[in-house]
């Protein structure tokens, strides 16, 4: 359990659990590749960085600018047009700690963090006009902007972030983000416009803006009304709402910012992922919110896609090791090599994504390149091992999740691979719930899906379900190995340079030993939108964000 900080707030009202979606992901409403994604892999949050020079001086002067996608202007008539986009459910509430794919949209635009990251894992400052990280890496003091006032008129003050993050530290209001902010043992605000956040230890300088870009601020009198009323201070603020049928933002013109260029967004509730594609075709939609990897082929050569290389989500293996002949540490690392990720990547994801032998992006401290290049698909090596461990087949099939049909593809290829070595395995396709009872009761071998929180700063991963050093449900009695355990805490305590860079090539032998969660490929967000539509923009958690687009 998080404990919980010594605030000096009195807390606001606590929210009624039934409208807090963070506890539970997969209800009907969530069940597309991004929801699975966050449920499972956590709270995406940042890139690793480490404590360099450059890294501190480039907090302290703000970092730099989001990227342009183009030259474009806005046309006479942008400011009066409001975006039209398909999601596939409608928005459960307005709460911004509820992780799941369906409230995406709403979170950034809507509201804000004390910091936001570029496309190289860079912060960029958001509601924090400044922050200083004490030298002995155990606390950080941040300004908050002045002339931010929320939704409602009211202004933005030190006080309002402190009970933020004091309701996110209850697991029952905060869900995933707990896990992020966990790491503060107490949190004041020593004047109005200044917060202190003192962690459990000397933590590294990405860590510690992890933590401040974790939480979005709403204004804290409102919890009680969350699930039909949003107060932020984001570009875009709360507009009409059709139940089942669409939803909608509007342009927040007291913004502290520069304004949106967009009169709002309006967010039409589409489930058949086939019929939003077809309405982005015939111009009846702006932008396409989750488009199907295999219409990939279609939409390339009309439309553009929001890219971010960072942008979280990876497809993992999970292999059971209490379960025969899994708990055989050799044939786990067959498994691992038998995966041909190329051909994933081309076939199943239609060239779309990277292969990832790590799990991390390439501006991670814990990135290795020579590992890459050294563990990766061969299948002399799993055939070895295999032989060495005398099994010739796995005897739970691997699991796969029906609504993600690309990764019953990228199954079907390990399959494939397998079957040319003489290891039989079979592949199952399962609904939602069936899926989540196999793989959270740990009654099955082998599953394939999506996770978040990679491309934070690498000890993040290490606090998710599967990652965990404790209540594993991999694990016989929920325990890893010690050699994992050790790496795991050593990453979590490794502050310079030299301390991580050590750390991190342990966790990654470690990672690849364990081989009880094995790294496929990115598995990115797949937006398409218009070509007159520009500047549309996903977040380092994939989150798309609004604030500078434009139609030409």
């Amino acid at each position: 359990m998080t404990e919980r900080f010594p605030m000096p707030v009195t807390p606001s009202p606590a929210r009624s659990p039934q409208l807090h979606r963070s506890d539970n992901m997969f209800d009907e409403h969530s069940l597309d590749r991004r929801a699975l994604l966050r449920a499972l892999g956590a709270v995406g949050l940042t890139v690793g960085l480490g404590g360099s020079t450059a890294f501190l001086a480039a907090c302290k002067a703000g970092g730099g600018e989001l990227p342009s996608a183009d030259d474009a202007v806005p046309s006479a008539d942008s400011a009066t047009r409001t975006l039209r986009q398909s999601v596939a459910a409608d928005l459960p509430s307005y709460d911004p700690y509820a992780i799941g794919a369906d409230s995406y949209p709403l979170i950034r635009n809507m509201y804000e963090a004390l910091v936001e990251y570029d496309h190289d894992g860079k912060p960029l400052l958001r509601l924090a006009e400044s922050y200083d990280i004490a030298p002995d890496q155990t606390s950080v003091s941040v300004k908050i902007r002045s002339g931010v006032t929320f939704h409602n008129g009211r202004p933005l003050t030190a006080h309002e972030v402190v009970a933020n993050y004091q309701l996110v530290a209850d697991p029952k209001l905060g869900g995933l983000l707990t896990q992020i902010a966990g790491d503060v043992a107490h949190l004041e605000a020593t004047d109005d416009r200044t917060v202190k956040f003192t962690f459990k230890g000397p933590r590294a300088s990405q860590l510690i803006t992890d933590v401040m870009n974790a939480v979005p601020i709403a204004w804290p009198s409102n919890s009680a009304n969350i699930a039909n009323t949003g107060i932020g201070t984001g570009p875009f603020k709360q507009g009409d709402r059709v139940p089942g049928q669409s939803w909608s933002l509007t342009r927040n013109d007291q913004y502290w910012g520069k304004k949106a260029d967009l009169a709002g967004l309006n967010f039409q509730v589409i489930t058949d992922p086939s019929v939003g594609v077809t309405a982005l075709q015939s111009n009846q939609l702006d932008v396409v919110g989750s488009a199907p990897f295999s219409t990939i082929p279609q939409l390339k050569a009309s439309f553009r896609r929001v890219d971010n290389p960072i942008t979280a989500g990876t497809v993992v293996f999970y292999l059971n090791a209490a379960k025969a002949p899994l708990d055989n540490e050799d044939v786990r690392q067959a498994f691992r090599y038998a995966i041909d990720r190329a051909t994933i990547v081309r076939n199943a994801l239609f060239g779309e994504a990277k292969e990832k032998v790590l799990f991390w992006p390439p501006t991670s401290p814990a990135y290795d390149p020579e590992l890459e290049k050294s563990e990766g698909f061969n299948l002399e090596r799993a055939r070895s091992k295999f032989a060495s461990a005398g099994v010739t087949s796995l005897p739970d099939p691997i699991l796969v999740p029906s609504s993600l049909p690309e990764l019953q593809a990228a199954a079907e290829i390990v399959q494939a691979s397998l079957a040319g070595i003489g290891i039989k395995v079979g592949v199952r396709s399962v609904g939602i719930p069936e899926y989540l009872q196999e793989l959270t009761g740990g009654t099955s071998g082998i599953y394939i899906l999506t996770i978040g929180n990679e491309n934070k700063y690498p000890t993040l991963l290490t606090k998710t379900t599967f990652f965990s050093t404790a209540d594993n449900v991999l694990f016989p009695g929920g325990k890893t190995p010690e050699y994992y355990t050790s790496a795991v805490d050593a990453a979590t305590n490794a502050v310079s340079l030299d301390q991580q860079k050590a750390a991190f090539k342990n966790l990654n032998q470690a990672l690849l030993r364990l081989s009880s969660t094995i790294s496929v490929s990115s598995h990115p967000p797949l937006m398409y939108y218009a070509n007159n539509v520009h500047k549309v923009d996903v977040n380092i958690d994939a989150e798309p964000y609004y604030g500078e687009a434009f139609f030409s």
